[in-house]
């Protein structure tokens, strides 16, 4: 997903027409609330929460992503409602996540929609990966109000209220801009803008840049500022206009707050992980490594093991530290990220280490003092074992190796819950 400053407020037109007040916990209960919605798969009849900002519609990749300050859960619960009102259906074995970041999938015969879900500092990140829908009509800003979508107050005033060029096409809005190309040449692109403003209260505030390919000045009016910049393109121009206003903006409310565990599946979910992070039993965990290099014995007495998926392949890896390691620590890691990083377990150190991975061939990863080093071990003597539960064994180097002009040797043996 793509995080965008949260800055502007977007929101419908009826929004400008009317004073803003909380909606009533009681206006979801309704029956009109609650009412089946026809189903669509024109990517603009989506719900949207009212506080939606930022919104963008990617019809390159089917994406639609946008800010909203309601929270994740209130977020879910909106989402989980209106999607069900509108005949999609969810797939609960494909929810992911906590409640800092969450993933859920719904299903419409042929139309499957992701919503992802991500807590940032002040305001939550939402995506929706879409297949199956229509993105045609999602650069009309006016069409986009008209179904419900809020759109920038920037993109309505330039779609309404500044004139265009006959014969324009590419429109496209984004960042308080609106571009698109005309048949008329630069110069003249250019002087019909410096034209058509002045006539509707407009007065240019810079000297214009003029260049071979280019030409660019601003306007102002009141608290309203305009920028007008063109370009030389093969049809003719491509003119960009931005449009900014001090006026201050209407302030959306958020969704009512839902506590997350209104989430459907999600404490279950969490339950189930919670479960699985003292499945394993570690508290039988013993073994210890030595590298000998350079005539120097490194020994580590911690141990763990754990599972990680690669490329669709199971990898057992086997951590030996001077220091002990924090194992709940890495059993959640393991259960919320699939992975985990050896300097992630320690806040506030970086113990000296030494890890192996055991796949059909074995390699290492070793760091200690400054010094770091990581190969394969080829044809050791192996004691190892690798069930369903627990590793056990050894393995040992058959002759020294060099590091440079160093010779250095491994041998391990451990017994660890996996």
């Amino acid at each position: 997903m793509k995080h965008r400053e949260f800055r502007r407020l977007i929101w419908p037109i009826g929004i400008l027409l009317m004073s803003v007040s909380p909606i009533p916990t009681s206006a979801v209960d309704t029956p009109a609330a609650t009412a089946p919605i026809p189903f669509s798969t024109r990517a603009e009849a989506l719900p949207f929460p009212p506080d939606a900002r930022e919104v963008e519609f990617d019809a390159t990749f089917d994406e639609i992503e946008f800010t909203s300050g309601s929270s994740l859960a209130s977020l879910a619960e909106f989402y989980q409602r209106e999607l069900l009102r509108r005949g999609w259906i969810e797939d609960p074995s494909a929810l992911e996540g906590d409640e800092e970041r969450l993933e859920k999938t719904f299903n419409h015969e042929g139309a499957q929609l992701l919503l992802e879900l991500d807590v940032q500092s002040d305001w939550v990140a939402v995506s929706l990966e879409c297949e199956g829908l229509d993105f045609s009509q999602t650069s009309d800003p006016a069409a986009l109000i008209a179904a419900g979508v809020p759109q920038p107050r920037s993109y309505v005033f330039l779609q309404k209220e500044v004139p265009r060029p006959s014969e324009i096409q590419d429109v496209e809005y984004s960042s308080d801009s609106c571009h698109f190309k005309s048949p008329l040449a630069l110069q003249a692109a250019f002087d019909f803008y410096n034209q058509a403003l002045p006539g509707k209260g407009w007065r240019e505030s810079r000297r214009p840049i003029v260049t071979e390919d280019r030409r660019y000045t601003e306007f102002t009016r009141g608290p309203e500022e305009m920028s007008v910049n063109v370009f030389t393109h093969e049809v003719g121009s491509r003119i960009i206009l931005g449009y900014e206003s001090q006026n201050p903006e209407p302030i959306v409310p958020p969704l009512n707050a839902v506590p997350a565990t209104a989430i459907p599946g999600l404490a279950e979910k969490l339950a189930k992980e919670e479960a699985a992070r003292t499945a394993v039993d570690v508290s039988r965990n013993m073994g210890s490594a030595t590298v000998t290099l350079a005539g120097t014995k490194y020994i580590f007495k911690h141990v763990a093991a754990y599972r990680t998926q690669d490329d669709g392949d199971e990898t057992t890896r086997l951590v030996f530290s001077e220091q002990p390691i924090p194992l709940p620590q890495l059993q959640a890691k393991l259960v919320k990220e699939g992975n985990v990083s050896f300097g992630d377990l320690y806040e506030n150190s970086y113990p000296g280490h030494l890890e192996l991975t055991v796949r059909e061939s074995v390699s290492f990863y070793f760091n200690v003092g400054g010094t770091a080093m990581g190969n394969s071990i080829d044809n050791p003597e192996s004691t190892l074992k690798v069930d369903k539960e627990r590793v056990q064994g050894g393995i040992k180097m058959r002759e020294p190796q060099e590091h440079f002009d160093d010779k250095f040797l491994i041998e391990l043996s451990l017994e660890a819950g996996v």
